[in-house]
C-alpha cells in the first residue's frame, strides 16, 4: 500500500492544543432560556475577545428562533438569520411577484391591492379607502378604479398615475424582455430597491439576498424553458406554489458584517464556528415530533432506508442531525433546555443528551463561563446595527471575504462604498448589454483558443511522424464565425438596433482576428487557467484568459473588451491586473513560469499593449494587496467620488454619485 510504502498515516490527529468544551445548561422557562444564552454569548465574548461571527445560535426549526432574534434586537446584538426555505413568502418578493402578475394581468385587483398598499410606495390608507369602495360601487376592477375614481385626494390621484404610468411601462418591457431582465428592471422602477438602502444594513444585506436569489430562480427558469417571458414563468411559478414549495435560501456566512449567527441545524450544514448554541433540546423540539407522510409508499418501494419502523427511522435521522449541530463547533458548544415552553406539561430533556452523558448545569446556580456578575447588553450603537434612516451609518468590523477576486481589490481602491455596495450589501447590479457582448466575446475567444490547442496537442498519424504544419490548428473563417455565433448572449440589449450594431462589431472583429491568426499562429499553453496566491496569508484568486508558450519562456494575454489604450497612458491601476497574474504564473506553477511578457489585448480595434512585470512591480502588488486588505478591515467604506462614477453598476442609487 502507498501509506505502508511512504510511511504515512491516515489517523486524523487534533491541529489545535486546547481541549473543546461542552456544557449542558438547563433552565426553568423559555425565557430563562433565551436570557441565559445572551448573557453567556457576552460573556464568552468578553473573556475570549472573540468576533460577533464567533458564535453561532442554532434551533431545530425555523420558528424556534424567533425568541433568541427578539432578544437580540431588544439588546441591539448585531445577528444575522436567514431560513432555508420560505423565499417566495418574504415581503420584498412579494412586493416584487406582485408587480410582476400585474403586469401580466393589469386588472388582477388582489395583486394591485399589495402594491398601493405598499407603507412607503403606496398611497395612504384614506385613499385606498375610498379606492376599494368605489371599486364595489362601480363593480371596476381596482386598476380601473384609479383611472376613473373622482374622490381620491390630489396626492393619491397623483400617486396613482405615476404607479399605472410605471406597470404601462413595464408592460411594455415584458413584451421584448425575458423575465430575468423584465424583473430587474421591475425592482429598480418601481422603487422597491431604493426603499432597502433606507433600512438598517443588516436588513439591506438580507433583502438584497432575497432579491438575488429570486433573480436566480428566474434564471433557472430561463435556462431550462423554451419561452423566457414573463406568461410562461408565472405559469411554472404557479405550480410551483400550487404543490407546497415556498422557495428554497441558501445562506452565505463567510462574508458580510460580524454579526452573531443564527440558523437551524440543517442551515449549519457545512459550516464551522468557533462557539456553538444548541438550543430547545427537549422532546419534540429536537427530536422533532415525526409528521406522517400525506401519502404513505408501500414498503415495496422503499430502498436504501434504515431498518425498523417509520418512528424509528425518523429518530434516527434527527440523531444524525444533532450530530451535524454538534459537530459545528470548533472550540466549544453549549446546549439548552427548559422545563416550560407553555402549556400545562413539563417538558422532558431530549433522549440525545442522556445518550451523551452529560454532565447537567442549572443556569441559576452557575455561569458556563465565568464567575463574574453578568455581562450588561451593549447600548444601541454597537457596530453592525445602524439607526432607522441612517443610510451612510457603518459598522466598525466586517468579516474579511475568505478570498479577495482582482474584482474585489480594484472596487476598494477605486472607491470603498462601492466595494460595500457590491460585496457587503450585495445589492443586484442592473445588467448591461456591454457586459454581455463582453461575455460573448471572451467564451467564443476561449472557445476558438481550445480548438487550436487541441489541434496543436493532438498526436500525429503520420507515417514520418513530422512536426504538424502550426497554421493548420487554425480555424477557418466559417468555423470561427459559427463559434461567435453560438456564444452569443442576448441580454440587456435596449433595442434590435443596438443589438445588431454591437453584433456586426464583433463578426468584424473576428474575421479579422482570423487573419491575424493564420498570419502569426500562436503556441498556446493554457487557456482560462485559474490560480489562488497567498499574499500575507490572505487567498487572491483569480482566472488567466490565456498564456502562450514564447522562445524564451511564455506571454500572458488577457481580453479587454473596454476603449484600447496607448502604452504612454498605462498607469500603475491599469497594470496591476497583468502584474497580478505575472506574480501567480510564479508562485502557482511547478514549476514556476518565466514570464517574459504580458498583455493587454483590446477586441475593440485588435490592438495590443505589452510589458514585462519587474520585481519591483511584483513587491509594490504585494504590498498594495496588503494594504487594501487592511483598507478593508478597518474602512467606514466613505464614498470617494470622480470620473469613475460614470461608469459605476451604483451611480443610480449613490447620492455621492458625480455624473
Amino acid at each position: 500500500r502507498l501509506e505502508a510504502q511512504e510511511k504515512l498515516d491516515k489517523r486524523l490527529q487534533a491541529q489545535v492544543q486546547h481541549e473543546g468544551e461542552v456544557i449542558y445548561t438547563t433552565c426553568q422557562t423559555l425565557e430563562d432560556e433565551v436570557q441565559t444564552v445572551i448573557e453567556n454569548i457576552l460573556n464568552l465574548k468578553k473573556k475570549t475577545g472573540s468576533a460577533w461571527s464567533d458564535f453561532c445560535i442554532l434551533t431545530r426549526a425555523n420558528d424556534s428562533a424567533r425568541p433568541f432574534l427578539q432578544k437580540l434586537d431588544e439588546l441591539s446584538i448585531p445577528y444575522r438569520f436567514m431560513a432555508l426555505s420560505g423565499l417566495y413568502i418574504k415581503p420584498i418578493i412579494i412586493d416584487a411577484m406582485s408587480y410582476l402578475r400585474v403586469i401580466d394581468t393589469p386588472h388582477d385587483s388582489p395583486y394591485l391591492y399589495r402594491i398601493i398598499s405598499h407603507q412607503k410606495l403606496g398611497l395612504d390608507s384614506t385613499d385606498i379607502a375610498e379606492l376599494t369602495l368605489y371599486s364595489r360601487k362601480k363593480g371596476l376592477s381596482l386598476f380601473d378604479s384609479i383611472k376613473q375614481s373622482p374622490t381620491l385626494s390630489e396626492s393619491g390621484k397623483t400617486r396613482g398615475q405615476n404607479i399605472l404610468a410605471t406597470i404601462a411601462e413595464l408592460t411594455e418591457l415584458a413584451r421584448r424582455k425575458p423575465v430575468s431582465e423584465l424583473y430587474v428592471e421591475t425592482v429598480k422602477r418601481t422603487g422597491l430597491l431604493g426603499e432597502i438602502l433606507l433600512l438598517s444594513e443588516r436588513e439591506q444585506i438580507e433583502q438584497n439576498e432575497y432579491l438575488q436569489q429570486f433573480y436566480l430562480r428566474l434564471k433557472k427558469f430561463e435556462q431550462t424553458s423554451d419561452n423566457h417571458f414573463l406568461r410562461s414563468f408565472l405559469e411554472e411559478f404557479e405550480h410551483e406554489r400550487d404543490s407546497g414549495e415556498s422557495g428554497g435560501l441558501t445562506p452565505a456566512v463567510e462574508i458580510g458584517p460580524d454579526v452573531v449567527q443564527v440558523m437551524t441545524a440543517h442551515g449549519a450544514k457545512g459550516l464551522e464556528f468557533a462557539y456553538v448554541f444548541l438550543v430547545n433540546l427537549v422532546e419534540q423540539r429536537f427530536p422533532s415530533q415525526r409528521r406522517s407522510d400525506a401519502i404513505e409508499l408501500p414498503p415495496e418501494l422503499l430502498t436504501n432506508v434504515l431498518p425498523g419502523d417509520a418512528q424509528n427511522r425518523h429518530i434516527e435521522e434527527e440523531r444524525r442531525l444533532f450530530y451535524v449541530a454538534l459537530t459545528r463547533a470548533k472550540k466549544g458548544a453549549y446546549l439548552y433546555s427548559a422545563s416550560d415552553y407553555g402549556g400545562t406539561r413539563k417538558r422532558k430533556p431530549s433522549r440525545f443528551l442522556a445518550e451523551l452523558e452529560i454532565t447537567t448545569m442549572p443556569a441559576n446556580t452557575a455561569n458556563a463561563f465565568t464567575q463574574e456578575k453578568p455581562v450588561q447588553a451593549p447600548p444601541s450603537n454597537i457596530p453592525g446595527e445602524a439607526g432607522p434612516g441612517s443610510v451612510w451609518q457603518h459598522p466598525t468590523s466586517y468579516l474579511l471575504p475568505p478570498t479577495l477576486s482582482f474584482t474585489q481589490i480594484a472596487a476598494f481602491s477605486t472607491c470603498p462604498l462601492q466595494y460595500k455596495f457590491a460585496h457587503i450589501l450585495k445589492i443586484p447590479i442592473f445588467g448591461k448589454h456591454q457586459m454581455s457582448f463582453g461575455k460573448s466575446m471572451h467564451n467564443a475567444l476561449q472557445k476558438i483558443a481550445q480548438m487550436i490547442l487541441d489541434k496543436q496537442t493532438a498526436p500525429q498519424t503520420s507515417l514520418f511522424n513530422s512536426a504538424p504544419d502550426i497554421k493548420n490548428s487554425i480555424p477557418t473563417q466559417k468555423e470561427i464565425l459559427e463559434i461567435y455565433e453560438q456564444s452569443w448572449l442576448d441580454e440587456w440589449y435596449p433595442d434590435s438596433g443596438t443589438r445588431d450594431e454591437y453584433f456586426q462589431s464583433g463578426r468584424e472583429f473576428f474575421i479579422s482576428y482570423q487573419k491575424e491568426l493564420f498570419a502569426h499562429p500562436p503556441s498556446i499553453a493554457f487557456i482560462e487557467k485559474s490560480f489562488s496566491l497567498s499574499v500575507g496569508g490572505v487567498r487572491v484568486k483569480g482566472r488567466i484568459d490565456r498564456i502562450d508558450n514564447l522562445p524564451d519562456g511564455y506571454e500572458i494575454i488577457d481580453y479587454k473588451t473596454g476603449s484600447p489604450k496607448s502604452q504612454e497612458k498605462l498607469n500603475w491601476d491599469d497594470k496591476r491586473q497583468l502584474i497580478l497574474y505575472g506574480l501567480a504564473a510564479i508562485e502557482c506553477f511547478n514549476p514556476p513560469l518565466n514570464i517574459k511578457k504580458v498583455t493587454y489585448h483590446y477586441l475593440e480595434d485588435n490592438s495590443k499593449i505589452s510589458f514585462t512585470p519587474t520585481a519591483n512591480d511584483l513587491e509594490k502588488l504585494r504590498d498594495s494587496i496588503l494594504e487594501i486588505v487592511r483598507g478593508i478591515q478597518n474602512s467606514t467604506f466613505n464614498a470617494d467620488p470622480g470620473f469613475h462614477c460614470r461608469h459605476c453598476d451604483f451611480r443610480d442609487i449613490c447620492e455621492f454619485s458625480e455624473i
